[in-house]
């Protein structure tokens, strides 16, 4: 049975994953690259540093979040956020890092110290400038969800 996933199932699903895909587009070009958020209060919050993924959500900060759960070819959820992309700053930046941490923060217990370097978990970068992180909102502008199980 294939069927739509209700406003509040979208909701539930995207608080229970961590990981999905942004696609943004800029100048006729798509690039689409793999994120870690939190889903809090209708946003997604994430984090990131400076580099194509910004340069084309600065120039056209509507983008498109695509999330699902596939357990096998008819055992399945995914849903679509159609959003618009938002960097934040002072204490917004701040409450969603700690979201970000707070979520994300356990996972790194299951990692080698050695693994992960201390709190250099992100490589440096190859030019030895500072990396700027950029905490940024996706404000959801609609969203929509599948799923399919077997009957």
């Amino acid at each position: 049975m294939i069927g739509s996933l209700t406003e509040k199932e979208i909701a539930e699903f995207l608080h229970e994953q961590k990981f999905a895909h942004l696609g943004c587009h800029r100048d006729g070009r798509t690039y689409v690259v793999p994120i870690s958020f939190v889903f809090h209060n209708g946003r997604l919050y994430g984090q990131t540093t400076i580099g194509l993924k910004v340069e084309m959500m600065r120039a056209n900060p509507e983008v498109c979040v695509e999330c699902a759960q596939i357990q096998d070819l008819t055992r399945w959820r995914s849903v679509i956020v159609f959003g618009r992309y938002e960097e934040l700053e002072g204490l917004e930046a701040a409450e969603a890092l700690g979201l970000l941490i707070d979520r994300y923060g356990p996972m790194f217990d299951d990692v080698s110290p050695s693994l992960r370097g201390g709190r250099n978990v992100t490589p440096p970068r190859q030019d030895g400038k500072p990396t700027r992180q950029i905490v940024y909102a996706i404000h959801p502008t609609e969203m929509t969800g599948r799923f399919e199980m077997p009957e």
